[in-house]
């Protein structure tokens, strides 16, 4: 009986750790933080099938964002200086979902404003930091080969092993 009552306080107690997790910079203004925010990037899949991509922001310097940025391309506000960015691409095909995932490092500079950019051809996924103004790199690419889900009949079935380089 004593496991009953402490298994929702354990429950509880660990809901509040994760919501400790979340990302917030101290600058709240566009003017004293970096705005990062991320893109829809259409790749051709094939004359009548173009695939939409969902490039967003994860996590800054590996605490999470929450639930209300997730898949969103609006601005986050991020402290300026070195951040390290759980970037994340997402396909919208019907019957077939491919994504991946990776971390760039990004010097972020107060009042600048920031994209994630992503590149795709079949097996390839690339993803940077450009600064909007200057449209320069202020991260390396990094290539990720995507994992690929078919979705059939109510199941997730892994078709494709992601591979990072």
């Amino acid at each position: 009986m004593k496991i009953l009552i402490v298994l929702p306080g354990l429950i509880l107690a660990c809901c509040l750790l994760v919501g400790c997790a979340t990302y917030k910079p101290t600058a709240r203004s566009p003017q004293k933080a970096a705005e990062v925010c991320g893109s829809l990037e259409v790749s051709p899949q094939g004359v009548h099938t173009p695939n939409l991509w969902h490039v967003y922001l994860v996590r800054v310097d590996g605490r999470r964002l929450g639930f209300v940025n997730n898949r969103s391309t609006e601005p986050v506000l991020v402290d300026p200086g070195v951040h390290v960015l759980t970037v994340r691409a997402q396909s919208s095909r019907i019957n077939l979902w491919e994504h991946g995932q990776v971390e760039l490092t990004a010097d972020l500079k107060a009042g600048h404003a920031y994209q994630l950019q992503f590149a795709w051809r079949p097996g390839l996924m690339t993803y940077w930091v450009e600064d909007m103004a200057t449209h320069d790199e202020v991260s390396l690419r990094k290539w990720l080969s995507p994992a690929c889900h078919v979705y059939h009949n109510m199941n997730w079935i892994l078709v494709v092993p992601s591979f990072k380089f």
